[in-house]
């Protein structure tokens, strides 16, 4: 099951744990998802088993040494109009397909994207026609990668992309990601009033930071396997 889907699940089951179950009887399906922009852009997600592996081992040769620190998610919430806009910031000590590959399944969530031209970043959007108490919800990420030995190993060079950073640093370069989420979420009516709107903004917002920091505690086992 895609991270996105479980998120959504969350989120509902925090919401009808609490006094306002019975404020809504609402859609509570979970699954439904409408198509986005990238709808007509879906394909496999491909990437180099053998650099993988290699990163693999790169990174748990290096947390026997010093095991690396991912700093808890940057959160900054803004609402306007009723409208709740997360933008979210966070490190991941993973190259970005292992960060893809917690984030979501491609086989149950695929519209997703490679973009070749700007170092294979990751991209992801997603939206929920219905979903219990919100009338809007829907969000994009994106995942980068992270050249953490290029100062190291590179010296005064800036890599521009993995295929430079693997020849600046003879292949011994750590990639980790820096993922970018922007999330948009909307109560219906009543509920988007004081101080019921405060709750389900506060819910919200609790929920998808610990999600995000299950996805680094699980890079954490993947580094240590």
């Amino acid at each position: 099951m895609s991270v996105f889907r479980r998120f959504v699940g969350w989120i509902n089951q925090n919401l009808q744990q609490q006094p306002l179950k019975d404020e809504s009887k609402r859609s509570e399906n979970v699954d439904s998802n409408s198509a986005t922009e990238n709808d007509t852009n879906k394909r496999a997600f491909y990437y180099d088993k053998a650099e993988a592996k290699k990163q693999g081992k790169l990174w748990r040769a290096a947390e026997k040494k010093k095991p690396w620190y991912d700093a808890p998610p940057k959160v900054k919430v803004t609402t306007k109009k009723g409208l709740c806009h997360m933008h979210i910031e966070l490190t991941v000590g993973l190259p970005p397909e292992g960060v893809y590959d917690l984030f979501a399944n491609p086989n149950d969530f695929p519209f997703f994207r490679i973009d070749n031209e700007t170092g294979r970043e990751l991209l992801g959007r997603y939206m929920k026609e219905k979903m219990k108490f919100m009338k809007y919800f829907e969000g994009k990420w994106k995942i980068e990668p992270l050249y953490v030995d290029s100062e190291r190993l590179c010296k005064d060079r800036k890599p521009k992309s993995r295929e430079e950073y693997k020849r600046c640093s003879g292949g011994e370069g750590k990639v980790a990601s820096k993922v970018t989420m922007d999330q948009y979420f909307q109560p219906y009516f009543l509920l988007n009033l004081p101080p019921l709107s405060w709750y389900i903004r506060g819910i919200t917002i609790k929920t998808t930071k610990n999600l995000l920091i299950l996805i680094q505690n699980a890079s954490i086992m993947f580094r240590d396997a």
